[in-house]
């Protein structure tokens, strides 16, 4: 395996993430429903103003896999919300670019976004995934994540049925 690092994002990378992230979505939602309400949530949820807006945020831990001087896994932990324990926190993003897929990096990216969230407090990790990502739901059931309910996430103005995955740390 080439040599990677890891590290926090820094609004320098706003813009790489945005690629990574609108390629990443792509690949795993990107059938999932009609190309607007696709391109709409790129253009929400992953564009290079959205990922600024996240890394302008001291609370949203943004931990990078880097290999090559380029970014092949990101994921993005928020603070609790103001209704949740102050314990509690959520694992919004969570990607490795697909040519990485099944070589390991995904195991120690989540592995050292534990270790970070556990010294700024965290005791329980929570998560969304599609309900038909089942390469996604395995991999977390992996990590000792556990389906513990179902909300919805909006691509568009099309809901989409996703788990609420959990975890004690």
């Amino acid at each position: 395996m080439p040599d990677m690092q890891f590290r926090a994002a820094v609004a320098q990378d706003a813009a790489e993430i945005a690629d990574f992230m609108t390629r990443n979505f792509l690949a795993a939602y990107g059938h999932s429903s009609s190309p607007e309400n696709v391109q709409k949530a790129i253009n929400d949820y992953y564009g290079v103003d959205a990922q600024r807006a996240d890394l302008a945020e001291a609370s949203i831990v943004n931990w990078l896999c880097i290999i090559n001087d380029k970014i092949v896994g990101l994921a993005q932990v928020k603070p609790p919300k103001a209704d949740f324990e102050s314990h509690r926190f959520e694992l919004s993003r969570f990607y490795v670019d697909t040519q990485y897929h099944g070589k390991g990096i995904a195991p120690l990216l989540m592995q050292e976004t534990l270790d970070i969230i556990k010294l700024r407090g965290a005791s329980y990790l929570w998560l969304s995934v599609w309900q038909e990502s089942q390469q996604a739901i395995r991999f977390y059931q992996k990590q000792g994540f556990v389906i513990s309910g179902s909300t919805i996430f909006m691509i568009g103005d099309e809901p989409m049925n996703d788990w609420l995955m959990s975890k004690d740390l």
